[in-house]
Parts: structure tokens; C-alpha cells; sequence
């Protein structure tokens, strides 16, 4: 047992090609005669070119002409275009990477890319060297790391994808020209996630915007400095999915009008790290510096809507002959948003009455609903726990709740609530004053009790906030 042992661990590696782990990527194209392909070896082996095979279709070709170099992890190696058995394309094309095992008979795909038409002098490359992301670089770096993509003076630099109405009328895209000069936009088309081509005396001047609509005569009505033929235009094919969608704006190769090139291209999220209250919540996806690139979520934020509402009456009344609700002993009154957000509230009132033969109460059961008085006697719980009492925007009085959720409110930790005298439930009604500011417009107002069981319901009703419907800044 020793003696295998040993001998299990004194020997040899196996040799790269073999190894099924080994990792080798297509980093870079450079579709010139000087050019060629660099490929990376993320790690953590090395890889040996010599079982390897580059095509242009998905059948390869045989091993063994992209050299003989062993590729140690973290490093960078080229095959010019001179030693490829194929035409590398300024027009576009696919790469698959393919290696073979030692009997040249079984193989398996390393790595595949398709690449779109490009000027001369760009290249195509992974950013950073390794990423799953890909950008055009108007100086290759060959044998180095990527760096410096290259940005067209005409962005895509605002998206309004999902309103809070969802009707898709208020769906635009908005460009901007960031550059020094005036840009044609002759021939320029959007070739991924909508269909739209430019007139072609469509001019953008240096700084100024164009906001291409799903709907323009309609968009015009709900913002009036937007006029049609000027800066909008439109109409557009196809949706703006409210789940996430690839916009691609385009424009002709100078040397080829039937090859598109990319001038911007912007893959949205309605989740994870992308601003929600772009998604239905009112706000619109911003770009935060035109001057930088906009394929993570990180360069983009949501338009600030909070200055644009004002403050509006709420309320509603739960019947004591409901049957939808149990009105029985209740101890508490909750408050929450149902998703981030933020709201202003102020004047809370909930008033409980009418049940023949049991309690009755015939005024508001809530201390300090006009917050006053500060937070006290109210308690903010979990996700709320950011809302404070400000004395800047009150509706009456001095001072009004800010309230914040940076998640769902809930039954459980995640609310704000106040206890009352016990008080059998009649006839309920809910009501204040609210100035909708930002994220999700759903408050729910429920009465409950301490102890358990939070079920059967009692009653409760989530109110919808009046968001504005000129969301964004087109």
C-alpha cells in the first residue's frame, strides 16, 4: 500500500491535451492580413496547441496547424492569419475551437464565437481578457491585455421598457450624440430587439437627443417638449420586453452598405442587480456616463421621479359583513410596502366601528398618525427599518413618514405597525395622504393581533399609489 502510494503521488502529470479540465479561449480576432487570433488560457493547466484545431464551421479541420506551443495558464498566444486554413472575414464570421484527444479520434469543443462585420483596424476581444463579455476595440492588443473598447459618439442612453400602466404607447429608446460633431444617421437601423430604420436626412447634433418611440404622435401628447419629426421619431416594430431584451443600434459599413456594424449595443434586466423601479415602478433606465460602457448594470440607474407626484387622499372600507375577513379581537395596526420603494405618508387615520353586541369604537385608533410627535408610538421593523420621520415635505402640520422598504413587507419582521386597545372588528376603514416617490406604489394597511394565528384574514386592503404618467426624462 505504501509503495503505490508513492508512486501515485511522485508521478507525472498528464500531458495538457489530456487533461479534461484544460481550458484555452478564443480572446481576440483581428480580421487583417497582419492580424489573426490570440487565444487566453484562463488556467489552471497548460495547454498544448498541438491537438487543437481552429475552423470557421462547426466540422474541424485536422490538428496540428496552430503550432506546437504549450500555452501556460495566464497567458496570451497568436496564430497570424498567415498560418490559418481559412479566410478570417472583415465581414463577420463564427470561430470553434475544437481539441482532439491523443488517438485523434474523440474531440470536443473548447470554445466558439460569432463575430459581426468590422472597419479596419478593429478588433473583436473578449473585456477584460477571459470574460464572457465581448466589445470592439479600435486598437487591437494582440499578445496583451484588452483595454480601451471602443464607444460610438451616438449611445443608447435611456430606455423606458415597462410602465407603470404596461401599456406599451410609453415605450421609447432615447440617443444621444456625446461627441463634438454632428452624426448622419443616414442608413443607421436598430437590428436587435426592435425594428426601426432612421430617414436619411436624420441628422443628431453634438449633445442634443432623440427619442425613437413605440408610439410618437401619442408620446407627444404626454410630453410636450418632445415633437414629433424634431427629436422623436418612430414608430418602431416589435416589443421592448418587460423581462429583459438585447438592443442593438446599427449602422452600415462604409465599405459594404449590407454589412451592419455595431455603433451600441445594451442588454437589459428586469432583476438581480438592475434597478427594479425601472420595471413597471414609474422610473426608466438611465445611462450614467455616456462616455463609459454600458453592458453592466453597474452603468445604469433609474430617472428620479420623486419630485414629479403630489400628495393624494387614500382610503377604503372593510365592512363588518364581509365575509372575506374575520372580525374578531385585533391588537395591531401594520403598515408596508409590498417591494422597494419609497412613500411619504402622513394623516393616518383607522377608524373601527359597528358590531351590534360588542365593542364599539367610532374614532381613529392610531396615537401620532400625523407624526408630530416623531416615530414614537410606531415600530420599524426589518426591511422598513431605513423610514424616518422628516420635517421637509409634510402634507399638514411640520413633519410627515419618509418611509423606505428595501424589500417586500410581510406579516412577520418586515413592516411597520402600532398597537391599539383590543377592539373587536366591525366596519373598518382605512385612510391617509401619500406622495408617491419612487420603487413599488402598493401599500398595504392591515389589522391583526399579537399572537398567533395571523390566519383567518382580517381585514386589510393594499392601496395603489398614484404614480405620474410622464416617468422618465425623454
Amino acid at each position: 500500500v505504501l509503495s503505490a502510494t508513492l508512486q501515485a503521488t511522485t508521478s507525472p502529470p498528464p500531458p495538457p491535451e489530456s487533461n479534461p479540465d484544460s481550458v484555452l479561449l478564443i480572446n481576440e480576432v483581428y480580421p487583417d492580413a497582419t492580424g489573426g487570433v490570440e487565444f487566453y488560457n484562463p488556467g489552471p493547466h497548460p495547454v498544448d496547441l498541438t491537438n487543437l484545431s481552429l475552423s470557421d464551421r462547426p466540422t474541424p479541420s485536422l490538428p496540428g496547424h496552430l503550432g506546437s506551443e504549450v500555452v501556460r495558464p495566464g497567458e496570451y498566444v497568436m496564430v497570424p492569419s498567415t498560418e490559418l486554413s481559412f479566410a478570417l472575414s472583415p465581414w463577420g464570421g463564427r470561430l470553434f475551437l475544437t481539441a482532439f484527444a491523443p488517438d485523434g479520434l474523440s474531440q470536443r469543443v473548447l470554445d466558439a464565437v460569432a463575430y459581426a462585420g468590422l472597419r479596419n483596424g478593429q478588433s473583436y476581444g473578449r473585456y477584460p481578457a477571459g470574460a464572457d463579455h465581448w466589445e470592439t476595440f479600435t486598437t487591437p492588443t494582440m499578445l496583451a491585455p484588452n483595454q480601451d473598447p471602443f464607444i460610438h459618439d451616438i449611445v443608447i442612453n435611456e430606455i423606458m421598457y415597462n410602465h407603470p400602466t404596461r401599456d406599451e404607447r410609453y415605450d421609447y429608446i432615447e440617443l444621444r450624440n456625446h461627441g463634438s460633431r454632428s452624426v448622419s444617421l443616414k442608413g443607421w437601423a436598430f437590428t436587435d430587439g426592435i425594428d426601426f430604420h432612421f430617414r436619411s436626412d436624420q441628422d443628431l447634433a453634438s449633445g442634443d437627443y432623440l427619442v425613437v418611440a413605440k408610439d410618437p404622435n401619442f408620446l407627444a401628447t404626454i410630453y410636450p417638449h418632445l415633437l414629433p419629426g424634431l427629436n422623436l421619431t418612430g414608430p418602431y416594430q416589435g416589443d421592448l420586453a418587460n423581462g429583459g431584451e438585447r438592443i442593438r443600434l446599427s449602422y452600415p459599413h462604409p465599405d459594404r452598405a449590407s454589412v451592419w456594424l455595431s455603433a451600441d449595443e445594451v442588454r437589459y434586466y428586469d432583476g438581480g442587480v438592475w434597478p427594479t423601479q425601472a420595471d413597471g415602478d414609474g422610473a426608466s433606465l438611465e445611462l450614467c456616463d455616456p462616455k463609459v460602457l454600458n453592458h453592466s448594470a453597474n452603468a445604469w440607474g433609474p430617472s428620479n421621479e420623486s419630485q414629479k407626484n403630489t400628495w393624494q387622499p387614500f382610503g377604503f372600507t372593510v365592512d363588518a359583513n364581509d365575509p372575506n375577513y374575520t372580525h374578531d379581537a385585533i391588537t395591531l395596526v401594520d403598515m408596508m410596502l409590498l417591494h422597494r420603494g419609497e412613500v411619504l405618508l402622513d394623516d393616518l387615520e383607522v377608524t373601527i366601528s359597528g358590531v351590534p353586541g360588542r365593542s364599539r369604537v367610532n374614532n381613529n385608533v392610531l396615537t401620532n398618525g400625523g407624526f408630530e410627535a416623531g416615530s414614537a408610538p410606531w415600530r420599524i421593523l426589518g426591511n422598513h427599518i431605513q423610514s424616518f420621520v422628516t420635517d421637509q415635505d409634510a402634507h399638514s402640520g411640520k413633519r410627515c413618514l419618509h418611509l423606505i422598504a428595501t424589500g417586500h413587507g410581510d406579516p412577520g419582521a418586515n413592516r411597520i405597525n402600532q398597537s391599539i386597545p383590543n377592539v373587536t372588528g366591525g366596519t373598518i376603514t382605512f385612510k391617509g395622504w401619500a406622495r408617491w416617490l419612487s420603487g413599488n406604489a402598493y401599500l398595504l394597511m392591515r389589522t391583526t393581533r399579537e399572537r398567533a394565528p395571523v390566519q383567518p384574514p382580517r381585514p386589510s386592503h393594499a392601496f395603489k399609489l398614484m404614480q405620474p404618467p410622464a416617468g422618465g426624462t425623454p
